[in-house]
């Protein structure tokens, strides 16, 4: 079966992310001719442009090529024609997560949970798991459908994964991780291709980052960059670099200020390369650079909440603790939003007292796995000790 096909096929059954990639194929007649209906489908969305179930089949086959904004707009017209579906605000919610809007995600779901729905398949009902955050019951029945067979689908282990790490049972989601990436030991179970790969390295990277093991997660993350067809978008590639970025600038702060003045020269407009550069610089301990290019910054973004966070930064090393304070201040009163790690990492360094420090950690739980790779510093070990003690 070809993969468009097969993507539709799975698109059908209710399969999603990454996990449709690692169904077991093995030739069947109901699969072959499910598959052949997504031969008619773009004829048949054509004559009944307002169809909303022909929309929505066209919003998920967007949706696996991780074209999540025009997907979007496609499930946007079905619920224009069938408001009332859960179905297809689930699918919304689970768009809208990708494309990093988790306010609108989170309206679409408690919406879909007052609306009557029966899943139509067991990835279907796995996928509202997630959604819902009901991981225990999703482990549930993924645990089930494992016991039942010998020889289960590898998207099996993918699901158990998800709801693992939602259970915060960070160990045990790598291991089924790495049950389906290629092991340079033996044969992998099957072969995968790069972009999936690619999403499974960043997954668990990610996992690595919440359990603090920095540096395998940063060897992730330069696996998926050494990837030719990673199947990231451009500025899924630009988050990929900028988390890179991030790690390296406390384990290896040379290499970092390198690749990060080499990335300048391709994307000179990129505020937050500018950012981790001045970052490095400090963290390496080269002032007078730092100094320098802060002033150049400043100069051109007088009212930026970072600028002010990074010259806090700044004073603080160079001992000026009274004006690092008052120009963490300033920052502060900048940063609207209040999700600047930047300003949440420096308000921590400040703190004299551990415990006011582990009470500000715990009340940003949000912000907790992109502040992980700064208590490396040695101006974070009172806190790293009281966190450890927990």
């Amino acid at each position: 079966m070809g993969k468009i096909k097969l993507m539709f096929l799975c698109l059908l059954l209710g399969i999603t992310g990454i996990a449709f990639f690692l169904v077991n194929t093995k030739p069947d007649p109901a699969l072959r001719e499910l598959g052949a209906a997504y031969e008619t489908h773009q004829e048949q969305l054509k004559k009944s442009p307002r169809n909303p179930q022909l929309l929505y089949n066209a919003s998920w086959f967007l949706a696996q090529e991780q074209k999540y904004a025009e997907a979007l707009v496609l499930i946007q017209k079905s619920l224009q024609y069938a408001p009332d579906q859960a179905r297809y605000l689930y699918t919304r919610a689970w768009l809208y997560q990708q494309l990093g809007e988790q306010a609108k995600a989170a309206k679409d779901i408690s919406r879909a949970k007052t609306l009557p729905f029966t899943p139509q398949s067991l990835s279907e009902s796995l996928r509202v798991h997630l959604l819902n955050e009901t991981p225990a019951e999703g482990l549930k029945k993924v645990e089930y459908e494992l016991a039942k067979q010998l020889d289960p689908p590898q998207g099996l282990f993918y699901w158990r994964s998800l709801f693992q790490e939602q259970l915060q049972q960070y160990e045990e989601a790598i291991a089924d991780i790495e049950r389906l990436l290629p092991q340079s030991e033996a044969q992998p179970p099957q072969v995968l291709s790069e972009d999936v790969q690619s999403k499974l390295l960043l997954q668990r990277a990610s996992l690595y980052e919440k359990l603090k093991q920095h540096k395998e997660a940063l060897k992730d993350l330069k696996a998926v960059a050494a990837l030719e067809k990673s199947g990231l978008s451009a500025e899924g590639q630009q988050n990929l670099e900028s988390r890179i970025f991030a790690l390296q600038r406390y384990s290896d702060p040379d290499s970092n200020i390198v690749a990060l003045q080499k990335a300048l020269q391709d994307h000179f407009q990129d505020k937050s390369l500018h950012y981790l550069l001045i970052d490095s610089l400090l963290e390496k301990g080269n002032m007078e650079s730092a100094k320098e290019k802060l002033l150049i910054a400043r100069t051109e973004a007088p009212e930026d909440a970072t600028l002010w966070c990074l010259q806090a930064r700044y004073q603080f090393a160079e001992k000026n603790l009274s004006a690092a304070r008052i120009t963490l201040k300033e920052a502060q009163k900048r940063d609207t939003e209040h999700q600047n790690t930047c300003i949440a990492r420096e308000t921590l360094r400040q703190f004299a007292d551990p415990t006011q420090a582990l009470n500000y950690w715990k009340t940003h739980a949000a912000m907790q796995a992109s502040l992980s790779p700064a208590l490396q510093h040695k101006d974070f070990k009172n806190l790293r000790k009281s966190l450890e003690a927990l």
